[in-house]
């Protein structure tokens, strides 16, 4: 089960590690690359970079106890951050747009299921 999970987490990493990639690649106008895109595109990797985290420190320490106030301020900053990733990668055009919308809302969903377990 632990192996499945961390498939998961790879998972969210290898898909924003991609994401950025094809972003910075991409010759697409200017309109499109603009700052609400870029702004969506930063919040969804400040969430997938707090999902990450939370995961690889529970796993190393052994877990959380209830209300733990690092995994609290994380929960918080991340759901922020992946509400606002799904708001801004809405708003901005483009091919990525789809991508950013989805490992937002997978980002939200691990929040959601994090803060219910709390």
């Amino acid at each position: 089960m632990r192996l499945r999970r961390a498939g998961l987490f790879l998972f969210l990493a290898a898909y924003l590690v991609w994401i950025w990639v094809a972003y910075l690649r991409s010759h697409q106008s200017a309109n499109s690359r603009g700052p609400v895109g870029f702004a969506g595109l930063s919040c969804a990797t400040i969430s997938t970079a707090l999902v990450e985290f939370l995961f690889i420190h529970a796993v190393l320490t052994g877990g959380y106890p209830f209300y733990h106030p690092l995994e609290i301020l994380c929960i918080g900053i991340g759901m922020l951050a992946a509400i606002l990733g799904m708001i801004g990668s809405g708003m901005a055009g483009g091919r990525f747009r789809f991508h950013l919308i989805v490992i937002s809302a997978l980002d939200l969903a691990l929040w959601i299921l994090d803060s219910m377990f709390q």
